[in-house]
């Protein structure tokens, strides 16, 4: 397994205390500070080998939605499908070299505390600066991996009236589908001598929550997740999800931005980057910022933050980043390169479809669990070559997740690429401890779609990504996106307390899939939960069947020593109620 070591630095500052009689065991405070994170990572070049088989099956749901022909029925088709697969596993990899990360974050924090039972830590993100430092010496990687699989696939169409939207007609199908995935990547040696360097400011829509609790059987969990960007993908085996993982280009790698579906990724995101790089034959530089026209501090400064307020057992606040740039790009395998799309590096803020994003988060506690509702209000994109350009696809959200445990912490996942399920749930000392739960809010509400004034309702797909995609996250430190390391920040918060000693721990990914999209608004409030109490979960005797065990120490390719510095350097605000 990874070797953290990790510090935590906390410098009250001048503080300004407002207080009020708070609801008896819960208390709750928010701040402005400087949060700085740092991850030193060496890989020393050890084969690692991971091997396996098995099967699993599943069954899932998923919606459709589409017009005929002539534009005067829509069709919705209701699929059921039950899966079943058997599945082997090879990997064979090793890494010389090392990573040197540094975020210094310009932050608004919640902390909520629940008694002696939890507490939640709460960050998002006003502005940074991010300094990147990469060597790979030489890599080796050989993947092999086979799947049997069968699919019984139940339809039922209905079709209705665009006009009264009366139901016109209704039928059922039933097909069987019977596949075989075979992917072998490598084996390939590279002989990279490269060495990397990049600094970025930036502003951006990025946050981390972090969890700790202990739970009726005296366990002590802590759980952070972040989340950031937004992919766009094709769903070609119309399973509803973004099918990470699955390539028929042969590849020597695997993360979240590699797959026959993805068409294109989307961040509001303003920044400003300097990087260079080094081999022992060539140099090269470069600098953009984008927009060209507009500072960092300026989308820092129009930023809108609403403090938290407690009504009854019910924490809620909310953040907005209004009219803010994208970084997008649309590049579908299928299409050729001159129907692409990337909004330009350097391009004026004229140029990057401005568009406001609109989050707010709902804590609510009880005796037994506490849930966390994150209400996403996702705008329509403003930029008319890019809104064409994302039509026909969906949109699927990543978020990370990293749980730290005193007791063995798993997973019931099925060990497939992606597949998708309506709950994630935890285990930890036989009782499920956290899940997402897509299956009591999975609907979502696409606006002015199918045309203006009018809103569909569309379900979201919820899905788990492989633990070997999660496993070369975790090592590589920039699986597409380096802001997900992040998400190691709550390493600081368990070493301050000395009463927690982490036995084990999970980096997992799941994702949130839209299928019905087309680049209009939409709503949506997924939950996060945590139990306090043994919570049952509904696949009963059959949970030990499909639970993962963290991460076999296969999956981490050679690495020495990670380094996990943490340090909150100044609370410029504080509120507390």
């Amino acid at each position: 397994m990874i070797a953290f070591i990790s510090i935590l630095v906390l410098s009250t500052g001048d503080l300004k205390v407002y207080a009020q009689e708070p609801t008896p065991g819960i208390t709750f405070s928010w701040s402005e500070e400087t949060f700085t994170f740092s991850v030193d990572q060496v890989w020393d070049g050890t084969p690692e080998v991971l091997n396996f088989t098995g099967e699993y099956a599943d069954d899932y749901i998923h919606w459709n939605h589409y017009y005929n022909g002539t534009g005067d029925t829509w069709v919705r088709e209701d699929v059921v499908t039950n899966h079943f697969a058997n599945f082997s596993y090879f990997y064979n990899g090793s890494k010389t070299g090392y990573i040197k990360l540094n975020f210094t974050l310009e932050v608004y924090r919640v902390d909520i505390s629940i008694g002696t039972s939890g507490k939640v830590i709460w960050m998002a993100v006003k502005s940074g600066i991010m300094e990147y430092e990469k060597h790979v010496g030489n890599e080796t990687s050989y993947i092999d991996y086979h799947e049997d699989y069968h699919q019984q696939i139940n339809t039922t169409y209905n079709v209705y009236n665009t006009t009264t939207w009366e139901v016109m007609d209704v039928w059922s199908e039933i097909k069987d589908v019977y596949g075989h995935e075979n992917h072998t990547y490598g084996p390939t040696v590279t002989e990279w001598d490269e060495t990397a360097w990049r600094t970025v400011e930036f502003s951006t829509p990025l946050f981390l929550i972090m969890q700790v609790y202990t739970t009726e059987k005296k366990d002590k969990i802590a759980w952070a997740n972040v989340f950031h960007d937004f992919i766009f993908y094709k769903d070609k085996d119309n399973d509803g999800i973004y099918s990470i993982g699955d390539t028929s280009s042969p590849i020597n790698t695997m993360n979240m931005y590699i797959g026959d579906e993805l068409t294109g990724v989307m961040r509001p995101l303003a920044e400003k980057v300097e990087s260079r790089k080094e081999k022992p034959l060539y140099n090269s530089s470069y600098t953009y910022q984008t927009p060209s026209d507009r500072t960092i501090k300026e989308f820092a400064s129009s930023i809108k933050f609403t403090a938290p307020v407690m009504i009854d057992n019910e924490i809620s606040w909310d953040i907005i980043y209004p009219d803010f740039p994208l970084d997008a790009s649309i590049r579908d395998q299928d299409l050729p390169i001159q129907e692409w799309f990337n909004i330009p590096t350097n391009a004026s803020y004229d140029h990057t479809s401005p568009s406001t994003f609109s989050y707010q988060f709902d804590y609510k506690i009880d005796d037994t669990q506490a849930d966390l509702d994150i209400t996403l209000d996702l705008p329509k994109i403003t930029n008319k070559t890019l809104y064409d350009a994302v039509q026909g696809y969906g949109l699927s959200f990543p978020q990370y997740n990293y749980f730290l445990s005193t007791f063995d912490i798993k997973e019931e996942t099925p060990i497939d690429l992606t597949f998708p399920a309506d709950t994630f749930d935890f285990v930890s000392n036989n009782s499920v401890v956290a899940t997402f739960d897509m299956m009591k809010k999975n609907n979502y509400t696409v606006y002015d779609y199918p045309k203006p004034l009018e809103n569909t309702i569309s379900v979201a797909e919820g899905a788990s990504v492989n633990k070997l995609v999660a496993g070369l996250a975790e090592t590589s430190l920039d699986p597409g996106n380096v802001f997900s390391s992040l998400v190691y920040g709550i390493k600081s918060v368990v070493d301050s307390d000395k009463t927690f000693t982490a036995q084990d721990d999970l980096l997992r990914i799941q994702t949130q899939n839209y299928p019905l999209w087309g680049g209009e608004r939409f709503v949506h409030d997924p939950t996060l939960s945590i139990y306090y109490e043994d919570y049952t979960t509904e696949v009963g005797d059959n949970i030990t069947q499909a639970i993962i065990w963290g991460f076999p120490t296969g999956i981490v390719i050679g690495i020495v020593i990670t380094v996990v510095s943490i340090e909150i350097v100044r609370k410029r605000k504080k509120f507390v109620e």
